[in-house]
């Protein structure tokens, strides 16, 4: 299983749109090829919060401020990996 991980850092600081306090992390999960990559789970070790994408592989992620350098496991065709 070969896939990218494309992330982008929404908001930090101020908690993101939800005012949670924590860092919004949006991205799409994508095949090599380009292909999107749907029903995966995302979550984040030291989190409960799991989240699965969209059709077009997409999905969001809140990080808790206090989480240092935080570490995503994506599980996708029966497949876990871990994305420092």
């Amino acid at each position: 299983l070969c896939f990218i991980l494309a992330l982008v850092l929404i908001g930090c600081g101020g908690g993101g749109t939800r005012g949670t306090g924590g860092i919004e992390f949006e991205g799409r999960l994508l095949r090599v090829s380009g292909e999107p990559i749907a029903r995966a789970s995302v979550s984040a070790v030291g989190i409960s919060q799991t989240v699965t994408t969209a059709e077009d592989g997409g999905f969001t992620l809140m990080i808790p401020r206090t989480t240092e350098s935080p570490v995503l496991i994506v599980t996708a065709e029966n497949r876990a990996i871990e994305v420092p």
